[in-house]
């Protein structure tokens, strides 16, 4: 394909990718701990799925995990008590 300046391109051609210091092909980057409140809201949204598919105990488990990290999240919490609610098959 020819740009506007008769350059060509080629869109196959990989990305550069910056080595890093030992020469390897993964650039130096500062590691990037998720905050508690990040790790919180992944916990959520696995129990949220969980929840979606019927897997109610796993579903506990995972807002108990975002509320271990993030006590105050009020949305979690409401999460795990409507789990805790629901009625298992065989359950009465």
């Amino acid at each position: 394909m020819k740009s506007n300046s008769g350059v060509l391109f080629d869109i196959k051609t990989p990305p550069i990718v910056p080595r890093d210091d030992d020469g390897g092909d993964t650039p130096d980057i500062p590691e990037n701990r998720p905050t508690p409140f990040k790790d919180a809201v992944a916990y959520y949204n696995e129990g949220n799925a969980l929840f979606a598919d019927e897997r109610y105990q796993e579903a506990q488990k995972a807002y108990q995990q975002a509320l271990e990290l993030d006590p105050n999240y009020k949305e979690a919490q409401k999460a795990y008590e409507q789990a805790l609610r629901v009625k298992r098959p065989g359950r009465s």
